[in-house]
């Protein structure tokens, strides 16, 4: 046998009661807070220094996409014309020139 005594409450207190306040120095919920204080802009010429930036930025990708684009796509569409006659007749069709084989 054990030395270990039953349970009672005096050993086990358990959980506190409903609403227990949550200790020293609680004050109860807090109002909410409102947004952050917004930082500081910076000064117009460094905002206009970072526009030209990231216009230079912006168009340098733009003029390298497009380069690829124009290299895959328009050597395509020039062997597809080069290939497929516009018209049936191989040499200059007239009414008369359909009809006939």
């Amino acid at each position: 046998m054990s030395n270990e005594q039953p349970w009672s409450p005096q050993n086990h207190p358990g959980p506190p009661p409903y609403g227990y306040p949550g200790g020293p120095g609680y004050s109860g919920p807090q109002p909410p807070m409102g947004p952050p204080p917004m930082p500081p802009l910076a000064e117009w010429w460094e905002r206009f220094v970072a526009r030209l930036i990231d216009g230079a930025v912006f168009m340098a990708a733009n003029m390298t996409l497009s380069s690829i684009l124009f290299a895959v796509f328009v050597p395509l569409s020039q062997t597809a014309s080069r290939s497929s006659p516009t018209s049936a007749c191989t040499r200059p069709c007239t009414t008369a020139s359909r009809g006939r084989s």
